[in-house]
């Protein structure tokens, strides 16, 4: 009775990924028996996702999948391994741009989330992605281009802002590749960092800019030792950026 209600609502859900209709479909999968779970995982991310699903139906079907992997648990998590990957690769492709952009934040929140949630097909997805990171990259620095040299620094990455000298961008380079060396994966560019994490990179930015001795507000040096506990704050601080950037680029 249970998953001939979760098919129910599921359909009746459509385009539109209302709350307490997810909040629903979480419940029943919390209640369901190990053979219900598996059938349910082949309907929600196989049936579901199929080629005739409509690209605005897609989004909402991973929604309800997050929500169950977070919070009824139990075996979903190893089901959902299995189909995963074709099941996002396959919409992503499908969907139109503002879609993508909320598949890209649901794959962030399976690597942020403790535990990683389907950490051996995480990778292989941002591989996936890296084109689409790319191409946002460029069309970004174009838009920038035909619009003259923008003075909001939100309009295109800040290593090539013009308070930005060479030593900085070189110490955001170091920092980041310094950050990364080990991982399998392909390495993340600036720009990459600056499409995906704002503040993150951010983040970076400012911790080169205090190694290079100079800050984006005009400071000297010499004004910037006269606040030594805020600096060692902001070390501190900036080292906690650090590590939580080593373990999600991981």
């Amino acid at each position: 009775m249970s998953l001939t209600e979760f098919r129910t609502i599921l359909q009746k859900m459509g385009a539109y990924p209302a709350a307490d209709k997810i909040q629903r479909l979480t419940q029943i999968a919390e209640g369901m028996t190990p053979q219900a779970q598996n059938d349910v995982t082949v309907f929600l991310l196989v049936n579901s996702l199929n080629a005739g699903c409509p690209a605005e139906c897609r989004v909402p079907i991973f929604y309800v999948a997050d929500s169950i992997v977070k919070n009824a648990r139990g075996a979903f998590a190893g089901l959902f391994e299995q189909f995963i990957h074709r099941a996002f690769c396959d919409s992503f492709s499908a969907v139109n741009e503002n879609d993508k952009i909320r598949l890209y934040n649901l794959l962030k929140s399976w690597e942020r989330n403790p535990p990683p949630l389907f950490a051996r097909t995480t990778p292989h997805l941002r591989m996936f992605l890296a084109p689409w990171i790319e191409a946002r990259v460029q069309q970004q620095q174009q838009q920038g281009h035909a619009r003259g040299a923008p003075q909001d620094s939100n309009k295109r990455p800040r290593a090539h802002a013009p308070g930005d000298d060479a030593a900085v961008q070189q110490e955001m380079k170091r920092l980041l590749a310094q950050l990364q060396a080990g991982l399998t994966t392909r390495p993340m560019s600036l720009e990459e960092l600056w499409a995906s994490d704002r503040a993150q990179y951010e983040q970076i930015r400012a911790h080169a800019l205090a190694q290079v001795g100079a800050g984006g507000d005009g400071k000297q040096p010499q004004q910037d030792r006269q606040h030594g506990g805020a600096a060692a704050r902001e070390r501190d601080e900036l080292a906690a950026t650090a590590r939580s950037l080593a373990a999600e680029l991981e």
